[in-house]
């Protein structure tokens, strides 16, 4: 069984380009408008989908349709390979943020537990355990990674 983290995001971008943002910044091959693939089996499919399916996904993003990105890695990896693959996940997503200012978003695992969000006119915030789902909560570069950010409980709509 494979875990998934599932990005959603309003933007302007088709899947092909986010699909191809994310695997230029994750050292993926795209294989298909919507699918690319990390030597590590980490797979990321990009699809649409109007806000109003989830009256949860309405509140936080209006009636917008989102862009989403799912990264899938088999439960198989060795410990490093997922942490790397998990680090690179969250890195990738703050730098679209970062590179797409006006897009709102957010990272859940297993699209229930929100890890990480930016919603309109607010700051990047961090969950307060969104380290609890790397592989070594103690590794340095999740610090390093969230530094500049908030983190704080986040409400979780989808629990």
């Amino acid at each position: 069984m494979a875990i998934e983290y599932i990005f959603e995001t309003a933007t302007d971008l088709s899947p092909r380009q986010v699909i191809e943002y994310f695997a230029q910044r994750m050292n993926c091959t795209v294989e298909d408008d919507d699918f690319a693939h990390r030597d590590s089996e980490m797979h990321l499919l990009a699809s649409t989908s109007p806000a109003g399916d989830m009256e949860e996904e309405l509140e936080i993003f209006g009636d917008v349709e989102l862009t989403n990105l799912t990264f899938r890695t088999p439960r198989v990896d060795d410990e490093e390979t997922r942490q790397d693959d998990f680090i690179a996940m969250v890195q990738s997503v703050l730098a679209f943020f970062h590179d797409h200012p006006e897009t709102s978003g957010m990272l859940a695992y297993q699209g229930e537990l929100i890890l990480l969000q930016r919603l309109t006119n607010e700051p990047i915030t961090f969950d307060t355990a969104w380290k609890e789902f790397a592989r070594n909560e103690d590794d340095p570069r999740l610090d390093d990674t969230a530094e500049p950010h908030m983190t704080r409980q986040l409400p979780q709509p989808f629990m």
